[in-house]
């Protein structure tokens, strides 16, 4: 596949994934004409399995046989996922609910509530439960949980779960300083028996104080069910405020993690259906507490984009915006997963190197604990990754 190639590829999928747009009789006929398993193994990688499968459902779209087969068995193992984590956090509703301990659903949690209004609200994939807790409470839910048989994930789960494989033996000390020193904003991760991760979070974000995140999200908060269990979840614009935030802070660390359509997908469904303050979304954005601005713009803008809508300095403020440019990030992506498996190094370095090019982040900082000969591999590791995009760049 030529980079032209990749990237009418990567604009035929956002194309197909737009939301509320109308049924196109014209995208039948350009999936006819793409490789059709390439754009599946770059909707799972991206986590957006369900998604893909109900707009190819919406506009009467046939793939292959083999890609057909691989969609509809990703969709299926994520469902599952999602079952898995809607059961898990029954359980915890209910523990919590005998020990009076207060919570408020985040996240994919607080989403999958919201489908009544929001259809595609449930379509992202999320093998994991958030949820907000007061900060004098924090220690009492995470014991709560432990006395009712969740395990603390080790350093190999917690760096796996967003990853395709755990740290290399060597790394594993650097993984747990960074994890040591990373923002207190949620308790250490728990786990049930089904291997669903239960994160308690203190505050919505690294640079926002406990106390300020739960009384926004108190002060807004409608009522949900998660089946029998009575929950709340915060507002459409603070939960849109929180996607933003959680993706740009992942995006900061690990931009492969962070700049990925299921990200976007949680801030498409707010734009797009939900009742959201963008006076407080601008002042968010000016505090920097969503991340840097233009990035924090960036992103928006793009998630406008994915549901079809046009926003500016009404919704965004003035200020710079980031050149984050969707339909190259997704081609670069393609070109480097039909050369190398998601679970290769090389290949994950490649993708991370191109998507902070793509957000106008610097190269990723080695850990200083680290050994000084593993920080030199991975310095010339990023800049061997950044002119393979470069070369790549320039075949468009």
């Amino acid at each position: 596949m030529t980079a032209r190639e990749a990237l009418e590829h990567a604009r035929l999928l956002l194309d197909t994934l737009r939301l509320g747009s109308e049924r196109d009789p014209s995208l039948a006929a350009r999936w006819a004409r793409v490789d059709d398993g390439a754009l599946v193994t770059l909707a799972k990688y991206e986590g957006a399995e369900i998604w893909l499968a109900r707009r190819l459902r919406a506009n009467d779209i046939t793939l292959s046989a083999a890609s057909a087969d691989a969609l509809d068995a990703a969709a299926s193992r994520a469902r599952a996922r999602t079952l898995r984590a809607d059961a898990a956090l029954g359980a915890v509703l209910e523990a919590f609910r005998a020990t009076q301990v207060e919570c408020i659903l985040l996240k994919s949690a607080a989403l999958r509530r919201l489908t009544a209004r929001m259809p595609f609200a449930d379509a992202r994939t999320s093998a994991d439960v958030d949820l907000l807790v007061p900060e004098a409470d924090g220690d009492h839910a995470l014991g709560v949980l432990r006395a009712r048989g969740w395990s603390l994930l080790d350093v190999d789960e917690v760096k796996g779960r967003e990853e395709a494989e755990p740290p290399l033996p060597g790394e594993r000390d650097t993984v747990r300083a960074m994890l040591a020193n990373a923002p207190k904003h949620h308790l250490p991760a728990v786990a049930d028996a089904s291997g669903v991760a239960i994160e308690l979070h203190v505050s919505t974000g690294p640079s926002v104080r406990p106390m300020e995140s739960w009384r926004r999200a108190m002060s807004t908060r409608e009522p949900a069910h998660v089946g029998a269990h009575a929950a709340w979840v915060p507002s459409d614009t603070w939960l849109l405020v929180h996607a933003a935030t959680h993706a740009i802070t992942d995006a900061v660390e690990m931009a492969r993690s962070g700049l990925r359509l299921r990200h976007w997908l949680d801030g498409a469904v707010l734009t797009d259906g939900g009742q959201v303050r963008w006076d407080h979304v601008r002042e968010r954005i000016g505090t920097g507490e969503m991340g840097p601005p233009p990035l924090a713009r960036a992103w928006l803008w793009t998630a406008a984009q994915l549901c079809g809508r046009e926003i500016g300095i009404d919704e965004l403020g003035t200020g710079d915006m980031a050149a984050l440019d969707l339909d190259r990030l997704l081609a670069w992506r393609l070109h480097v997963l039909a050369r190398h498996a998601a679970t290769d190094r090389w290949g994950q370095k490649l993708i991370e190197e191109g998507a902070r090019i793509e957000a106008d982040l610097a190269p990723e900082l080695p850990w200083k604990a680290e050994p000084w000969q593993l920080q030199f591999r991975r310095r010339g590791a990023q800049w061997m990754a950044r002119a393979a995009w470069g070369w790549w760049r320039l075949r468009l």
